[in-house]
């Protein structure tokens, strides 16, 4: 028999940020004892407020599946004594498992014989199985910090009140946090307080939703984002983006009831990304814009926990709140107006970057210098300008509005350089080169703002590698990995001639000498920042063998990669019997040279001694020819790689014909050197020896 079972455990309001990995969680430890216990069921769902985490399995079997479990004995010379008669050891193997001895078994092992037995186990009711389930899905949910409450020893991430499970209609003995399971569930904290009996596993999520609980988070969810569109549409605005906020609000409110508030207008005289911020972040407020020009409006809107009768006091209770921190916002910003950039810039000179590296100053030196010898290198932008934005990048860092909030660092720097009469360009990189902030967050479009970005986070990369400080684990303090992989976007997504090695080398020349300790900097940045790119391609859904086949012979000139890959996969998918020849033949080369390294690559032609030999460096020659010009796109690797196809029949006959191992050492040497040119020649491209097809 099947029948549906509900479990809810209320307790205080919960982590919000934690709240749905903790829901998820719940659900998927349940799951895994479920299955691991042999209980069949249908489907399963989780349920998450601020007050209760909760499940539904529907069909959830009575009992667990029955199971033929083998048993092993004694093995048979133990089993009988010297006249046939069974041991000991046999007879209580049998007894054990409630059998004859005559009815068990003999197999043959490399061991030699043993009993065995095959036993029929009955499944065990879903009643005296389901609270190790619970008990140790519970103990595994990935609760940032327990606590305790009261005068018991029992610990979780907030103080528990109630345990309802229901299997049906009926109450499954249960325990949990000291709390007995009963037929209760715990209602609205201001419209249903306390608790109300249900009658069965299937009415939770109506029952709930009676009790002004909507129990589905992303139910829930859906309520919030309809309701603060219809709001934002009847303004003629657009709610500011952030979904991270929604969910957080999401998991603060059991009920949620958008409203609509503003605030006095002369606010927005201040720059709207520390109004934004401290609407979002300090209040959890929804800034609105205007769909007409994308300024910040004088209204936002908020999600409230409760239906009131009088909406108008709320409101006007959360317009109060908000007022004081728009207005600490707008004394910080008069106040940074009246400091001159330079000064911010030389009060850099007292905050320690990292202890060997020097101050915030002496990090902006190292990037202005950086960004102009990019700008020339990579004739990107104007370096003078690039100099500039790179030296002033971190100037705002100083100033009061970004002490007091973080997030609006750039920003910041941006108005104030354009209140100053700084370039145009030179303000916006100061704002744009700390984009990408975020995974989902555009690049920077002007070119100074695109050196400037690259040049900061290869100083990071350079001088964090090289006083060996590399991230372990999940750790990385100083970001490496964002910084890396915002190289990646931005020199990918513009087509920049990015030298890795050659630009790390310069960066490391700008540090004082003294600085970088780690002898072995170059090589660890070399193979982590690869590593990132790696990962890059293949979570763009290029298959991994060909990302890595790119990667091992990857210079490290990043955008070729991406023109390489590009190529690589349109002659994979074109030639595939040819790829099949080129990559056995390269596994070979690579195995001979393995074994067999040589200095000398230099080719005498005086020295074949086979047709095969002559007819493949032939090929090779003519080919070599052909693909001397620079590359510049994934057109010129296409035909790169198109010649090299040329080279498969005439592989396959030198392999065939000619001894590569010569008794003569010159010839071998000779042969040796060949077969090095011919891998180098494909190494341009894409290391095939490790090509799948």
């Amino acid at each position: 028999m099947t029948n549906n079972l509900l479990i809810e455990l209320a307790c205080e309001e919960l982590p919000p940020k934690a709240l749905k990995t903790l829901g998820q969680a719940f659900l998927d430890n349940v799951v895994k004892g479920l299955e691991q216990n042999r209980f069949s069921f249908e489907n399963a769902r989780w349920f998450a407020t601020p007050r209760r985490l909760a499940l539904h399995i529907s069909a959830l079997a009575d009992k667990q599946t029955d199971v033929e479990i083998v048993k092993k004995g004694p093995p048979v010379a133990n089993a009988y004594d010297a006249s046939g008669a069974p041991t000991r050891a046999a007879l209580g193997w049998a007894k054990s498992n409630n059998i004859a001895l005559e009815d068990a078994s003999v197999v043959e092992t490399p061991k030699g014989q043993w009993l065995q037995v095959t036993v029929q186990e009955k499944g065990k009711n879903i009643d005296s199985c389901l609270q190790i389930i619970i008990t140790d899905a519970l103990a595994k949910l990935p609760v940032p910090k327990v606590m305790r409450w009261g005068n018991t020893d029992h610990q979780f991430v907030r103080p528990v009140h109630n345990l309802c499970c229901l299997y049906g209609d009926k109450v499954l003995p249960l325990q949990a946090y000291g709390k007995q399971a009963n037929d209760q569930v715990l209602g609205h904290r201001f419209h249903s307080p306390g608790l109300h009996s249900i009658a069965n596993a299937d009415v939770y999520e109506s029952h709930l939703e009676s009790l002004f609980v909507i129990v589905n988070f992303e139910q829930r969810k859906q309520a919030i984002v309809q309701g603060l569109t219809a709001q934002a549409d009847a303004l003629n605005a657009q709610v500011v983006q952030d979904d991270d906020l929604v969910d957080e609000v999401t998991s603060l409110v059991e009920f949620p009831v958008v409203l609509g508030a503003e605030f006095d207008d002369a606010f927005l005289e201040v720059p709207k990304e520390p109004l934004i911020y401290t609407m979002k972040d300090d209040q959890r407020y929804f800034p609105l814009l205007s769909k007409s020009d994308g300024k910040l409006l004088n209204q936002f809107l908020f999600v409230t926990n409760i239906q009131s009768v009088n909406p108008q006091s709320v409101i006007s209770g959360n317009q109060k709140v908000v007022r004081p921190r728009l207005a600490d916002a707008q004394f910080f910003y008069k106040h940074d107006l009246s400091v001159k950039t330079e000064t911010r810039l030389n009060s850099l000179k007292s905050i320690v970057y990292q202890k060997q590296l020097g101050t915030l100053y002496d990090k902006s030196e190292r990037v202005a210098k950086l960004s102009e010898f990019l700008s020339e290198a990579l004739q990107l932008g104007d370096p003078q300008l690039c100099f500039r934005a790179g030296l002033l990048a971190k100037s705002d860092l100083t100033s009061k509005v970004v002490y007091e909030f973080p997030d609006v660092q750039g920003y910041m720097g941006r108005y104030y350089a354009i209140k100053e009469g700084e370039n145009e360009l030179v303000a916006n990189a100061i704002a744009d080169h700390y984009k990408p902030r975020s995974a989902s967050d555009t690049l920077p479009q002007c070119q100074i703002a695109q050196v400037v970005s690259i040049a900061e986070r290869l100083d990071t990369l350079v001088g964090i590698f090289g006083i060996g400080l590399l991230p372990k684990g999940d750790k990385d303090p100083f970001a490496l990995r964002r910084a890396t992989l915002g190289i990646i976007k931005i020199v990918l997504d513009n087509d920049i001639a990015f030298d890795l090695d050659r630009f790390a080398q310069l960066s490391s020349s700008l540090f004082q000498d003294d600085m970088l300790t780690n002898n072995d900097w170059a090589e660890q940045l070399n193979q982590f920042f690869m590593a990132r790119l790696e990962n890059y391609f293949i979570e763009q859904g290029a298959p991994v063998n060909r990302v890595r086949s790119v990667i091992k012979a990857s210079n490290s000139a990043i955008e070729t990669i991406k023109y390489r890959l590009e190529a690589l996969t349109n002659f994979i998918d074109n030639n595939t019997e040819t790829l099949a020849v080129l990559t056995e033949s390269n596994k070979r080369i690579a195995n001979i040279l393995a074994k067999n390294p040589i200095d000398d690559t230099t080719v005498d032609t005086a020295l074949f001694a086979d047709k095969e030999e002559g007819l493949l460096w032939d090929v090779y020659s003519q080919v070599r020819e052909t693909t001397e010009n620079d590359a510049s796109d994934a057109d010129y690797y296409t035909t790169r790689l198109s010649q090299l196809a040329k080279l498969r029949q005439p592989i396959a006959d030198f392999f065939e014909n000619v001894m590569v191992n010569a008794d003569d050492d010159a010839v071998r040497a000779n042969r040796f050197a060949i077969i090095s040119a011919i891998r180098n020649e494909f190494l341009a491209i894409a290391d095939f020896s490790i090509l799948q097809g």
